[in-house]
């Protein structure tokens, strides 16, 4: 983490070895983790450590460590908490971040895409002509602040410190979560349903209750644009999940 100029500090960035962090880590957790992120997280003798160092395009982001790391601060039990871990749904639907930006950047993206044509023998194919667009991204902060008495951080048992180390944490990771989805409003980023030009599968004015034929139509549409690429999921919000157990229990 020395020197990294990136706004919010994503777990995949935490160096969990590193003499500073791992001691804070272990204060938390039983001695017995620390065999386990020399093993299988972090460090020079770590498994993530040797894979990366064996496959040089791996290396270069050093991909493994950032996936291990990430699954250890996502699966390790909390302060005298259980942790039942991360699923493969939470880290399928997990974003792409860039690091290690510094100031506003660009991303060069198609508006419009090169054509193919099928020819005859020796003849010469129309020339393309795609267009494009810069998507341009700024940087944004967000912050959380709590004023903690001294008494109440002496005489609290279990420590209210841990607690609101929680709380703050959940909450700003709930709050980057929010606008990735649906920002734009004072300060946020934009997130994806306040962008412009993305696909739209409209249920109705305001949304509306999904049926089978909407959701064939919603695959449809992705694979119709060839975006059916990748491991793709589906997000929601609670409200399809009650529907679905309405209709089950009823």
């Amino acid at each position: 983490m020395a020197n990294d100029p990136s706004v919010v500090i994503m777990p995949s960035n935490v160096i969990v070895s590193s003499p500073r962090v791992e001691p804070e880590l272990l204060h938390y957790l039983d001695i017995s983790w620390q065999a386990i992120i020399a093993g299988d997280v972090d460090g020079e003798n770590s498994t993530p450590y040797k894979i990366d160092q064996a496959a040089p395009n791996l290396n270069r982001y050093s991909a493994t460590r950032r996936v291990a790391r990430t699954l250890f601060m996502g699966s390790a039990p909390t302060y005298q908490q259980q942790n039942s871990g991360l699923d493969d749904k939470r880290i399928n639907l997990g974003a792409r971040t860039m690091n290690r930006l510094r100031g506003d950047v660009s991303v060069p993206a198609l508006n419009a895409k090169t054509t193919a044509y099928w020819v005859a023998e020796n003849n010469a194919p129309t020339e393309g002509a795609p267009t494009f667009r810069q998507v341009t991204t700024a940087p944004k902060t967000i912050a959380a602040y709590v004023d903690l008495s001294r008494k109440l951080l002496i005489q609290s048992d279990p420590s209210v410190e841990q607690v609101i180390r929680n709380d703050l944490v959940s909450q700003i990771g709930t709050a980057i979560d929010a606008v990735a989805i649906e920002g734009g409003g004072s300060n946020e980023p934009t997130g994806i349903l306040q962008t412009t030009g993305i696909g739209d599968y409209s249920l109705g004015t305001n949304g509306g209750a999904p049926t089978w034929d909407m959701v064939v139509g919603l695959i449809e549409d992705v694979q119709s644009a060839h975006a059916d690429t990748g491991r793709l999921g589906y997000l929601t919000n609670a409200c399809p999940s009650s529907y679905n157990l309405e209709q089950s229990t009823a």
